[in-house]
């Protein structure tokens, strides 16, 4: 006796120990003993001995006559039946009658079991009072079970109605099956199989029904099949002798390999009664199949249910099972939306959801895009209309992605569908609060139902209209939303909706209709038009074309810093922090098609309110070589010519490093190119020692020669007194022209104008000037500077020699003559614009390539 309890012990932990590795709910596999033992209604037998007892037909005979196959016996007291009800009766026909009178008897038990259980008498017997209170004790424990789902054979109400109330979604016979959905989350699915009490037409018994029944259930296997499949499985008052558990087992078994066979039996376990405690046991059960194939499976026999259930509630009910969800709010629109869109315009905000839902959906179908955009009216009033040929919803799709927030079919999807946020539906409450919808799935019904806001509340309701122009094979969707009056802005155009500007695939059409005024979407046509990267990607050309000024290429234009990310135009924001040479490149209009979406997750980030995309990792580097193969194309194109020329005499390296830049905005704007020793370079690193020569060309050409063993790097340009100023108190000022010291000394007024204290000191002493001290206010300072500026300016003109004033003379040239401009030379001992990584590897391919290096390379320079 203790060895059978420590064994039924460890058995019950054994199960506790696979649902908590599984994760999974448990199904439930219902029988008639469930109901024997809490209703005290008879089983298929015993129900028969009933019928028989009514149609005064001896049963012991009909047993003999039908070799004891409860079927045919059902199939022969269905006759019996009929001939003994009155003519009243008859009318509803053999059939509805006798399942109404086998309804009827198992109501009685469920009358029964509330008038017994559900009274405030106490009980004489006390055994009998014993034993319903132990009972109770384990409907109590079983209603605290949320098992994934309930399948039963039981006709009986005693699940929905007793054990689990209002948690359930009944759904009755083969038809039920067929949605697979609950209408919360929080309801437990229970497919009555066999039939219902509440609707006695159902009810499967005869040998005729079980005949039809098994000819009509490919689906029901199916639908059973996969339940056994993904979800451990208990039958609980269930006979697993049973014909129709036995031929599913049977298949699947024989579909199975020897692995999953084990697995599979693991997870399966059997609850039968056992008459006492003393013999409660549990045992591998033999089950013969249909193929004569025997399987084993852990049953647990008991007399008292209550230890069984409490050690399935046991995991189910811990914190380390299943998924905590949450629940939608009914002020999902003020708390979520409203704010999410605040700064948007929310006809466009609402034209853009819809739109790129109508997209995802001809991807899915696999078919160039039809769209119509209207904006119209009707007797309810002004709407907005958008009709696609995409895929359409069928009833499950409506229910489980279509109206469910937070819900989406469109992850881990390798199509490209942008939308996988599942809130797209609730933007139509920002301009409305009413939407009807049309859709059909190929083949299948239309359905209609509308969407609208009823006393502060989302609800949806069924319609009987029909969308126009439908088709009755293809499937499409049209939604219409009634605009609110504080939606419609005058005037309405393609701007209004956020479709100007925009452009779209050439394979894809999208038509819009504002009130009566039509106008097609721009496809781009010119491929011509792109830098070509991979299928996914294509960058438009920085350069005009040639001057091509076509309609296509100027739109394409106009859309610079814009993305056409899988079929949606949208604003960006490119991660540009590892590539410098981006710094001043506004990047023109791309195009991404990335089927696999989840593979860039991380690469394109699109906001919730989807007013950005965000690009950067792999993605943005590809961006970014695209476009800096593309300029460095164009500097090689200016070497390689520029080497034939350089031969004749024809160019120096002043003219070459002025076509370099030229021909190139990176070149330009974010490239120090240096020269050299009769050659171009540019690095990569921020230290590197050479002098700059800040001025007209004509001078630099002048002078660059005493520097050119140092590296000249030439610039164009005023510059300001705070970094003359710098160069002064750093000791890096080589010379400086006397029209600088003009503005910063002889014309400056204050601090504010004029160069810094301490580069003015360093000026003064170079000048053999005393009259300021370190202690002296800025006021004092400059009211001295002023007092004496004509001194000082005779003093700096006397020691310059051709308008240039030598800091360093260690480098004075005085043959150079800069005239009354702007002229400055400083040592430097780092550049400011570096080559990034990328782009100096790209550029370094190239420059070895086309054998150049004699003309431009890369780094070579000294840092001391």
């Amino acid at each position: 006796m203790e060895e059978q309890k420590r064994k039924l012990e460890d058995k019950l932990k054994e199960m506790e120990d696979i649902l908590r590795e599984k994760g999974l709910r448990p199904v439930f596999f219902i029988g008639s003993g469930l109901s024997i033992r809490y209703l005290d209604s008879p089983n298929w037998e015993g129900l028969l001995k009933e019928i028989a007892e009514e149609v005064e037909f001896e049963y012991e005979k009909l047993e003999k006559m039908c070799k004891g196959e409860y079927e045919e016996i059902a199939q022969e007291l269905e006759y019996y039946y009929f001939r003994k009800i009155d003519d009243q009766n008859a009318e509803k026909g053999r059939r509805e009658s006798f399942r109404s009178f086998i309804a009827e008897i198992f109501k009685s038990y469920l009358t029964k079991y509330r008038k017994t259980n559900m009274s405030d008498e106490i009980k004489n017997d006390k055994k009998e009072s014993t034993c319903n209170l132990k009972k109770i004790k384990e409907i109590s424990e079983l209603q605290k079970i949320r098992p994934e789902a309930i399948i039963t054979t039981n006709y009986d109400t005693l699940l929905e109605d007793i054990i689990f109330c209002d948690k359930c979604c009944r759904y009755i016979g083969q038809e039920g099956l067929s949605y697979n959905y609950s209408e919360t989350e929080d309801k437990i699915n229970l497919y009555k199989i066999h039939g219902c009490v509440e609707s006695p037409k159902s009810i499967i018994i005869t040998k005729e029904d079980y005949d039809n029944f098994f000819h009509k259930s490919k689906y029901l296997y199916s639908k059973i099949l996969t339940l056994f499949w993904e979800y451990p499985v208990i039958f609980i008052g269930y006979s697993v002798s049973d014909r129709n558990i036995k031929d599913i087992l049977t298949l699947m078994i024989e579909i199975m390999t020897d692995e999953q066979k084990v697995e599979f039996l693991e997870h399966i376990w059997i609850v039968d009664f056992a008459e006492n405690e003393n013999e409660e046991c549990v045992t591998d059960k033999e089950i013969k199949l249909l193929n004569g194939e025997k399987i084993k499976i852990s049953c647990f026999s008991l007399n008292c249910y209550l230890k069984f259930y409490k050690a399935i509630n046991k995991v189910v009910l811990s914190q380390q099972f299943g998924k905590l969800n949450f629940t939608i709010s009914e002020n999902v629109i003020e708390l979520l939306i409203e704010p999410l869109y605040q700064q948007q315009d929310k006809l466009k905000v609402v034209v853009r959801e819809l739109l790129q839902n109508a997209l995802d959906a001809c991807k899915k179908k696999h078919v160039p895009a039809e769209i119509k955009i209207n904006i119209c009216e009707d007797d309810e009033g002004t709407y907005l209309e958008i009709q696609d040929n995409g895929i359409g919803m069928d009833l499950q799709e409506i229910k489980e992605n279509f109206l469910t927030v937070g819900k989406t079919n469109k992850k881990d999807n390798c199509e490209g569908l942008v939308g996988k946020y599942g809130i797209g539906i609730l933007s139509i409450f920002l301009i409305g609060n009413c939407a009807k919808v049309y859709t059909k799935k190929a083949n299948e019904n239309l359905l209609s139902f509308k969407i609208y806001m009823e006393d502060n509340k989302k609800k949806v309701q069924w319609i009987k209209e029909e969308a126009q122009n439908i088709d009755a094979i293809n499937s499409f969707t049209h939604i219409k939303i009634y605009l609110s009056e504080n939606t419609i802005k005058e005037p309405l155009e393609l701007k209004s909706l956020g479709l100007e500007p925009y452009i779209t695939k050439s394979k894809n059409s999208i038509i819009v209709n504002i009130m009566g005024k039509q106008e097609t979407i721009p496809k781009i046509k010119e491929e011509t038009c792109f830098l070509y990267c991979s299928e996914e990607l294509k960058v438009y050309k920085l350069e005009d074309n040639g001057g091509d000024e076509s309609e296509s290429n100027s739109l394409l234009k106009n859309l610079k810093g814009l993305v056409l990310y899988n079929d949606m135009i949208s604003s960006v924001v490119y991660e540009k922090r590892e590539y410098s040479q981006l710094s001043h490149i506004d990047i023109p209009f791309v195009v991404l098609d990335i089927k696999k979406m989840d593979d860039a997750e991380e690469d394109v980030k699109t906001s919730l309110s989807r007013s950005v995309l965000q690009i950067s990792g792999r993605v943005m580097r590809r961006i970014a070589e695209q476009i800096y193969k593309a300029e460095i194309d164009k500097v090689m194109e200016v070497i390689q010519n520029s080497q034939r020329e350089q031969k004749m005499g024809e160019i120096d390296k002043f003219d070459l490093l002025k076509c370099i830049r030229n021909s190139s905005k990176i070149m330009e704007k974010d490239v120090d190119i240096i020269i050299k020793d009769e050659r171009l370079f540019c690095s990569t690193q921020y230290p590197c020692s050479h002098i700059v020569i800040c001025g007209k060309e004509e001078f630099a050409r002048n002078i660059y020669k005493d520097f050119s063993d140092k590296g000249v790097l030439y610039t164009e340009g005023h510059m300001s007194k705070t970094d003359i100023s710098n160069f002064l108190i750093s000791d890096y000022l080589i010379c400086i022209s006397e029209k600088y010291l003009d503005e910063y000394i002889y014309f400056a007024t204050n601090q504010h104008n004029g160069l810094k204290k301490q580069a003015l000191i360093r000026i003064l002493e170079f000048l053999g000037e005393n009259l300021i001290k370190e202690d002296m206010t800025m006021k004092v300072f400059w009211d001295k500077i002023k007092d004496n500026k004509e001194n000082l300016r005779s003093k700096y003109r006397a020691k310059a020699t051709n308008g240039i004033l030598w800091i360093k003379n260690i480098y004075r040239n005085n043959e150079l003559k800069v005239n009354d401009d702007y002229f400055v030379i400083f040592e430097s001992l780092s550049i400011n614009r570096p080559l990034d990584s990328t782009f100096c590897k790209m550029f370094k391919e190239a420059i070895n390539e086309k054998s150049v290096e004699n003309i431009f390379d890369i780094d070579g320079l000294s840092e001391s």
